[in-house]
């Protein structure tokens, strides 16, 4: 339903180069607007609006959706794969100092 959503909302005068861009640089422009909630309510004394970072948080989603499903991918499937990536990763859960000490290869072993 909401892949549908978003799929109404496509701009169909764009070319596929246009619209794969499109789409990039809108996930990459939300979530600046994101960081950017977060930043002035921990460096610069505002208050957290959680109304606002929800709101961006929804046009993150909506960029997100966009792009994979402009890809042929599925968010149901890339948070699966994920989850995977996630174990391996992390066996028992989060451990100061794990997770980050990988080899230049461990992108490929995550693609599979």
């Amino acid at each position: 339903e909401y892949e549908e959503a978003v799929e109404r909302t496509r701009n169909t005068t764009l070319t596929a180069k246009e619209t794969a861009c499109n789409w990039a640089m809108g996930l990459a422009g939300e979530t600046g607007e994101v960081v950017d909630i977060v930043k002035k309510a921990m460096f610069h004394g505002a208050r957290m609006d959680f109304v606002h970072l929800e709101e961006e948080i929804g046009d993150v989603m909506y960029y997100l959706q966009a792009l994979a499903t402009f890809w042929g991918l599925t968010l149901d499937e890339a948070m699966a794969k994920n989850v995977v990536k996630l174990e391996k990763r992390y066996p028992n859960g989060f451990v100061e100092g794990g997770g980050i000490r990988r080899n230049n290869n461990d992108h490929e072993d995550d693609a599979n």
